[in-house]
């Protein structure tokens, strides 16, 4: 059974279904957990890296990463899976530094494994196009033409296949080979459709933005245009902001070096909404090369062509995020949404609703959908089963038979109204840089949440309240990255926003961006 949903998982990820690839990672890491396997558990955290590098959160991309490979070093007498796991770290950190701005370190790594592995030239691959990000293009040549020399044969048809030609199409269209240019392009034209995955390690993005570079390449302008159009909206389905980024900057290059005036008007829009995505998001290499893409930057026939720079978009001060009926308003940056009520969007207004504050998943669901007496129970003490308490807040996750084992509702109450003094206690502090006296408090803040915790049955003896907090931890979390993603299709920029502030799991929240903030009407 694990064997398929590790499967499901690479499908998921090179077909761009992005609300079947969250599921599917949910239930293949609850069953690793459940049955305790080291390969499904490690699986798993480098394919919630790799999610979270496509997303652009290359903060926790790295953190993941690491967190990956520490299990997988303790596990003796397996020499090939710790190789294994030391390649796809190396290759996820990469990923993170070079979102950075900071690749040169990885050049003796890449070299390394070029020569330790000549039967992978998957690493020759990465070596030649981090060489042409550096601008070292003779040496980025020299590379190229070795895996070119017939006509990149050599390159195994396996998981790395198609992520390698989706790398080798950056480094030619970098080095404007055109001979290769079509090589490449008949290669990858039959899978337009699909992600470049490197199993389930990196995502190498739309192969139709691949295409799109080579076809520019080749100044087929009008195919390269369909290309880039079609890696937005992949890009966009898979919720992944930074090849929403990548492919809006690559297609605003093309349409300058195209030289039409008529595209200046989309010219703007691009760059200004890739701005603003690799801005909020600290993606430090994209934004340095967007910044850098001027029309006096183009390919000489649109040299004579005067277009306007775009300005960087500033982050609003407001926001709306209001049912109206059947039908959500959600106004971010000058841009207004009507989305269809779903669950997803009741539980982000709550938490935009209260700021910095946490919600457990199952005070989510009963705040929104109301009690269920098979899932939230008061804890009141003195109820007879199937009571509820009147007035009291608390809520817990425990069947029936278990209520009167955990604390009663008033000492939840008070825990949860003096964790928000502290949580306002620590802001204060923390916007004042008062870091000795912020400590303790962060300390004070932390044991009441793990108090907190054991009463909402996590962590408890009774494993009917860890089952409930479960199913509330996943439906929470799947109906929020649900909605998530179909706010990124219809506005990048809020999805940008959302996806570095809005924080699920077991408890979920929004937390205040220093460098947008935003002052939600609910």
């Amino acid at each position: 059974m694990l064997r398929g949903h590790a499967r499901n998982l690479y499908d998921l990820l090179e077909v761009g279904d992005r609300a079947a690839l969250d599921c599917e990672l949910e239930e293949h890491g609850r069953l690793a957990r459940e049955l305790r396997a080291p390969f499904d558990l490690w699986l798993n955290t480098i394919c919630r890296a790799q999610h979270a590098l496509f997303q652009g959160r290359v903060d926790d991309g790295e953190r993941l990463a690491h967190e990956a490979l520490a299990p997988a070093l303790r596990v003796p007498g397996q020499h090939a899976a710790e190789e294994n796991a030391r390649s796809a770290h190396a290759l996820q950190v990469y990923i993170a530094r070079r979102e950075r701005g900071s690749v040169h370190m990885f050049e003796p790594i890449f070299r390394q494994l070029v020569e330790c592995h000549p039967e992978i030239p998957a690493w020759r691959v990465q070596l030649a196009r981090l060489y042409a990000e550096l601008g070292r293009d003779a040496e980025a040549r020299g590379e190229f033409d070795r895996l070119a020399a017939d006509d990149f044969a050599s390159l195994p048809r396996d998981t790395t296949w198609l992520g390698a030609l989706g790398s080798l199409a950056e480094v030619c269209a970098h080095l404007a080979d055109r001979e290769r240019a079509v090589q490449l392009y008949e290669l990858l034209r039959p899978y337009a459709a699909r992600s470049a995955e490197v199993g389930c390690t990196i995502s190498g993005g739309p192969v139709s933005r691949y295409l799109g570079l080579l076809a520019a390449t080749l100044q087929r302008w009008d195919d390269a245009a369909t290309h880039f159009e079609a890696a937005l909206a992949m890009a966009a389905r898979m919720g992944s902001l930074l090849w929403t980024a990548e492919s809006a900057y690559a297609f605003a290059a093309m349409l300058l070096a195209r030289g039409d005036p008529a595209d200046a008007e989309r010219v703007h829009a691009l760059l200004a909404s890739a701005r603003e995505t690799t801005s909020a998001l600290g993606l430090t290499r994209l934004a340095t090369n967007g910044e850098a893409l001027t029309p006096s930057t183009a390919v000489g026939r649109a040299a004579g062509t005067e277009y306007p720079t775009p300005p960087c978009v500033a982050p609003p001060a407001e926001g709306v995020f209001r049912k109206e009926g059947e039908y959500w308003t959600i106004a971010y940056a000058g841009a207004v949404l009507r989305l269809k009520d779903v669950r997803g969007l009741a539980y982000l207004a709550q938490l935009l609703r209260y700021p910095g504050r946490e919600f457990h998943a199952a005070e989510l669901i009963a705040l929104v959908d109301g009690p269920d007496p098979d899932r939230l129970t008061s804890a009141r003490p003195g109820c007879r089963e199937g009571e509820a308490g009147e007035g009291e807040a608390g809520l817990h996750l425990a069947g029936r038979d278990e209520a009167r084992s955990l604390p009663d509702a008033r000492a939840r109450t008070a825990y949860k109204a003096h964790l928000d003094e502290l949580h306002s206690e620590l802001a204060e502090l923390t916007a004042f840089h008062d870091t000795g006296r912020a400590a303790p408090i962060q300390e004070e803040i932390d044991l009441l949440t793990r108090e907190l915790t054991g009463a909402l049955g996590l962590g408890g003896r009774a494993r009917r309240a860890g089952s409930a907090a479960e199913r509330a931890r996943l439906n929470v979390t799947r109906a929020i990255k649900r909605t998530l993603a179909r706010v990124v299709e219809s506005h990048p920029a809020l999805g940008a926003h959302l996806a570095r502030t809005v924080k699920t799991g077991t408890f979920c929240s929004y937390r205040r961006d220093a460098s947008a903030v935003v002052s939600w009407t609910t």
